[in-house]
């Protein structure tokens, strides 16, 4: 029952109040798109801001790694090189790990498995580096002498893999993956954000349009269909029917003023016939009237039926001659012009609104309800103006900060494509190399056995004078077979020098990542340069034996002393090959373990790779839904935001800018931490 008296008091209030009201739910409707668009907006800046925080995380870890590879290199370089800058390489990249370890806690400060997790990183690392690269630099630092160089390498030769070591890459490991996942999660949650503004939008501007169109139906019925029974009403009394009845005088709008109207024309049709006895000339009188009130009601009713039709634009023209009546016309008239201008001028504008088109203003004089109309009206497509103003510089700002993370995210794609098959070509040369270095060891392993045979061989042939001819003859043969050899040394040593150099041009290729195999290439360099100096003089001095063992054929009382000379010759040869033998094992298994290490970093870019891939995805996902939020915003037409109209829009325009250069930073932060050996020279390898 309540519900029906507030419906019949909206019939009730005047035509003004009611075009007010169709006016007026439409613009509530659009207000309320606005706002829930601006909280979805809101919604959707705060996703971005979430995968910003993401990629930092994710940058900090592996630039943390990356930063423990470092140190790791630069700890082993020193114990083989003991060069000093070795040494500030492992210093500086101890630090970095150090100060990205540290930021990684602030930053995951929300999150308390990941604080837990870093600060187990960070301790991890402490003591790996206390117990094994701060043992080996301080050993490697106090071995000066050959002896203790020898010493230093067979107790330190295999430090740098500790299980503290894999344990901290594990957990750095377990931090990226966890971070990745959260990375999928509020992408997802980024493009469902943008999804939804786009359905609100499209819906609450479909709902607000179909609202004010059912009201304006509604209102014109409530104003059409009665002054269609006024207007029949109106045609029986001029018919002569008395006892016809009007309807609606009740109503405290117009259309009641006219039934209350048609009652008092109803009551004097009455008396006129009561009085039609008395006065021929009230007779003729009355007739007089009624064809006056015939004419008026053809008049009335044509007009009403136009405006039930819509047409506002008929009037009635005829003076009467009644003030009454003449009065009566000159108000609906006034009426109908004042309805016909605010409706059309309200009209036009939700015409313009519906088509988009928000700059469209009441402009003509009017009072009382239609003023407040009119300013409700303007300040509806105002309002509307700047929102869709604001609304249009945040999605093209978030446009532009989606299209610069998809550009960097697609940069650092090609970079990790490139990076992982450099990896490969070093891979593939580590291979080559294990495998030369592994012959070298087998085959100085043999001269070593060969010189022994020689030498004892050497040391038989003194027994005797008498024997000294046949066993100069079997040394020159020997000293042959040794020189073969050692040419055969030379030459491997030749082919190790070269190719430990080439192992240099392929480290400095790889960046930081070969820091540390180039240290082990230039070692190998070193040995390989020693071994062919060694196989030289070992050279030598089997021509010189040879000339000795020639000479000693004439001179036997001097054979004694050469031969002397060339067994210690053969013994200094033979310790020099077992050397070189024991440093070719070395050689084999630094190589091995930085094939470990370079697999490693095989495995990770890969990993990365497909990261950026599905990153690329979300990404351009994300791209094209703001791409299509941007496309119906503009739709809009709105007014020019300068001057004092402009300021909520200029407030707007940093906020847009700001998120825009967050996310210029966030990417270049990301894509610069992930190949940090891009910074380094190698020129001098």
């Amino acid at each position: 029952m309540n519900q029906k008296g507030q419906l019949v008091k909206i019939f009730s209030t005047s035509v003004k109040a009611k075009i007010l009201l169709v006016a007026a739910i439409p613009t509530v409707f659009f207000l309320a798109v606005c706002v829930v668009a601006l909280l979805s907006i809101n919604s959707m800046q705060a996703a971005n801001r979430q995968v910003e925080h993401t990629y930092n995380v994710i940058g900090l870890a592996t630039g943390a790694h990356e930063n423990a590879l470092m140190a790791q290199s630069g700890a082993r370089g020193f114990a083989l090189t003991a060069d000093e800058a070795q040494f500030v390489s492992f210093e500086q990249g101890s630090a970095s790990v150090r100060t990205n370890l540290e930021t990684l806690q602030q930053l995951v400060s929300d999150n308390p498995a990941q604080v837990e997790r870093a600060s187990e990183a960070l301790r991890l690392f402490n003591e790996w580096v206390r117990v094994s690269p701060d043992q080996s630099i301080a050993a490697r630092r106090s071995a000066v002498t050959d002896e203790q160089l020898t010493q230093f390498v067979k107790n330190y030769a295999g430090f740098g893999g500790s299980q503290g070591f894999s344990a901290f890459r594990s957990i750095i490991q377990a931090m990226v993956s966890i971070e990745e996942e959260l990375l999928a999660q509020r992408s997802a949650d980024s493009a469902s954000a943008t999804m939804t503004t786009y359905y609100v939008v499209g819906a609450g501007i479909a709902l607000a349009l179909g609202l004010g169109s059912i009201f304006a139906w509604i209102i014109g019925s409530s104003v059409s269909s009665p002054l269609s029974r006024l207007t029949g009403a109106m045609g029986e009394l001029t018919s002569g029917r008395l006892d016809v009845e009007v309807l609606h005088t009740e109503r405290a709008d117009e259309v009641g003023a006219i039934a209350r109207a048609l009652g008092v024309f109803k009551e004097n049709a009455v008396r006129i016939a009561e009085l039609a006895g008395e006065e021929e000339g009230r007779r003729a009188a009355n007739l007089a009237r009624q064809n006056m009130m015939q004419r008026f009601q053809d008049a009335f009713a044509r007009v009403v039926h136009a405006a039930s039709e819509g047409d506002l634009s008929q009037r009635i023209d005829e003076h009467y001659g009644d003030p009454e009546i003449d009065q009566v016309v000159v108000a609906f008239n006034d009426m109908l012009d004042t309805i016909s201008k605010a409706v059309d001028e309200a009209g036009d504008v939700l015409a313009g609104m519906a088509g988009a088109d928000l700059t469209r203003r009441m402009t003509a004089d009017y009072k009382g309800v239609f003023d407040d109309l009119k300013t409700n009206v303007n300040s509806m497509g105002t309002q509307l103006s700047e929102i869709m103003g604001k609304v249009r510089d945040t999605t093209v700002g978030l446009r532009m900060a989606t299209g610069e993370i998809l550009s960097g995210a697609n940069d650092l794609s090609e970079r990790t494509t490139r990076q992982a098959a450099a990896i490969e070509e070093t891979t593939a040369a580590l291979e080559q190399v294990t495998t030369t270095v592994t012959a070298n060891a087998k085959r100085a392993e043999l001269a070593s056995q060969k010189a022994r045979e020689v030498t004892k061989a050497a040391e038989g042939g003194g027994q005797t004078i008498q024997q000294a001819t046949q066993a100069m003859d079997r040394i020159t043969q020997s000293s042959r077979k040794i020189s073969d050899i050692i040419g055969m040394i030379d030459d491997i040593a030749f082919q190790t020098n070269l190719l430990a150099l080439n192992a240099s041009v392929e480290a400095a290729r790889a960046g930081e990542a070969g820091k540390g195999f180039a240290v082990v290439a230039i070692e190998v360099r070193r040995l390989a340069q020693s071994a062919a100096h060694a196989s030289d003089e070992v050279k030598a001095l089997i021509e010189q034996s040879a000339a000795d063992v020639a000479d000693g054929s004439q001179l036997v009382s001097r054979a004694s002393t050469a031969l002397t000379s060339m067994i210690e010759g053969m013994r200094d040869s033979s310790v020099l090959i077992t050397e070189i033998a024991g440093a070719s094992e070395e050689q084999a298994q630094a190589i091995a373990e930085v094939g470990m290490a370079v697999r490693q970093m095989d495995e990770m870019t890969q990993h990365n790779a497909a990261l950026v891939e599905e990153t690329n995805a979300a990404i351009e996902q994300t791209e094209s839904q703001a791409r299509t939020l941007d496309a119906t915003v503009e739709v809009f037409v709105i007014e020019p935001r300068v001057g004092s109209p402009a300021k909520p829009a200029a407030r707007a325009e940093p906020e847009s800018t700001k998120f825009v250069a967050k996310a210029k930073a966030a990417a270049k932060t990301f894509l610069m931490r992930g190949n940090t050996a891009l910074a380094q020279d190698w020129s001098e390898f």
